[in-house]
């Protein structure tokens, strides 16, 4: 906008001015003024002023933080695109439009709901779902949405092309929100993904995170970050458009399919019934649901039978499990860990442990509660929940990895 050509100058005038774009206008051309005020200055007063004007670059690059502070300061100078407590989604999705629209002036036609109504909308539009996640710890966050995001050809491939659904995980409990939110729609990896690229690659955010599989708990596709160029966003994102298409036109062809091969054997069907003797044919639908009355007693039967058998196997190999755990310590006993167990359907139980015993113990007491790590996964209390069974041998004490007196214990199925 105002033809200069020294990158470093101009991002040390923009952070000075809060990224204010009037204010850092105004300051380079007061300077630019303030420079035409001085040419007819002797040549040492313009070597000196050069010598001032390089002291002030060093000091930029020497100040990394200073940068950094800047550009974070930047981000959130118009308040935060989540609210700290969030409660209800749409009124939090609601702020992120507002407070969007407050930063860059512009706004994106952001889904405003939960996150079920938007997966319903992508599919009944034929538009996949696009994740557009923000962090303002991010430096790069401010540059790569007003610069790439805002770009002309990528906000008319957003707008034209995709569901955008918003989120901010600045906060933690805002990132745990959205990973149980997709636990909730099955959509398993993408949570689990959510969850370590957050920690590790901070710095990488906004990401444009698309989903282009309908089917359940669908893997991660090539996705947009803080690093890409517009041809680079751009390219992604017509892919992921076009890959969602394609699945979607595989789905209609075969449910289309399905249902002609439905349709030709009612017909069929029809045509068979029409053929026969009213009489002969109420006779032979009587025979036929005696028959299959019949069969489906006895499949019943069996299965009863069989589950009967399954369950007292079971009870009797738990029963062996629990003769072999050792007796559960005394609450007065010394070196004596007590452990909450959170169980499916709302149950809960307690033991105590002894700190020398194994993390084998503990599982095998469970397993004699009928919660055997074969079928249930076990969660202890860190945040993130780490698998009991996969972070830690069953050979090492409690001692070992230095179990806390007071733990809980989440029990999921598998």
């Amino acid at each position: 906008m105002v033809n200069t050509t020294n990158e470093t100058s101009s991002i040390a005038t923009l952070t000075s001015s809060n990224w204010e774009l009037e204010a850092a206008i105004a300051k380079h051309t007061e300077k630019n003024d303030s420079s035409n005020d001085s040419d007819g200055d002797e040549n040492e007063d313009e070597e000196e002023d050069m010598d001032c004007y390089e002291d002030e670059e060093m000091e930029y690059e020497d100040d990394d933080s200073a940068y950094e502070s800047n550009a974070r300061s930047s981000s959130t100078s118009s308040g935060s695109l989540f609210p700290k407590e969030l409660e209800d989604v749409d009124a939090a999705i609601d702020i992120f439009l507002a407070e969007f629209k407050k930063r860059y002036g512009v706004s994106l036609p952001f889904f405003s709901g939960e996150l079920e109504d938007a997966i319903k909308l992508s599919k009944n539009s034929n538009r996949p779902l696009l994740f557009f996640i923000t962090n303002d710890k991010s430096v790069a966050s401010n540059i790569f949405i007003s610069q790439v995001v805002l770009n002309e050809n990528v906000s008319r491939t957003l707008v034209n092309d995709f569901v955008l659904y918003p989120w901010d995980i600045t906060e933690a409990e805002h990132l745990g929100r959205l990973v149980s939110e997709f636990e909730d729609v099955r959509l398993h990896t993408y949570a689990s993904f959510l969850e370590m690229y957050s920690q590790t690659q901070v710095e990488s955010f906004p990401l444009l995170l698309p989903l282009v599989q309908t089917r359940r708990d669908p893997e991660v596709p090539s996705f947009a970050q803080s690093s890409d160029s517009i041809d680079a966003v751009i390219a992604k994102l017509i892919s992921a458009s076009e890959e969602f298409r394609t699945a979607n036109r595989s789905h209609a062809a075969r449910r289309r399919e399905s249902e002609e091969r439905e349709q030709i054997r009612k017909l069929q069907e029809e045509a068979y019934q029409a053929s026969l003797a009213e009489d002969l044919a109420r006779f032979a639908k009587i025979k036929e649901e005696k028959e299959q009355k019949k069969m489906e007693e006895e499949r019943m039967q069996k299965e009863l039978q069989e589950e009967q058998r399954l369950k007292e196997e079971e009870e009797a190999r738990q029963g062996q499990v629990a003769q072999m755990l050792p007796s559960e310590p005394a609450a007065n006993e010394p070196e004596v860990l007590l452990v909450k167990f959170r169980l499916p359907e709302g149950k809960q139980a307690m033991r105590r442990f002894r700190q020398a015993e194994t993390i084998h113990t503990l599982a095998m007491y469970l397993d004699s509660q009928g919660y055997s790590s074969k079928k249930y996964k076990y969660f202890n209390s860190d945040f993130p929940k780490k698998n009991v069974m996969v972070s830690f041998s069953e050979e090492q004490s409690f001692l070992d990895i230095k179990w806390p007196a007071r733990e809980q214990i989440f029990v999921e199925e598998i």
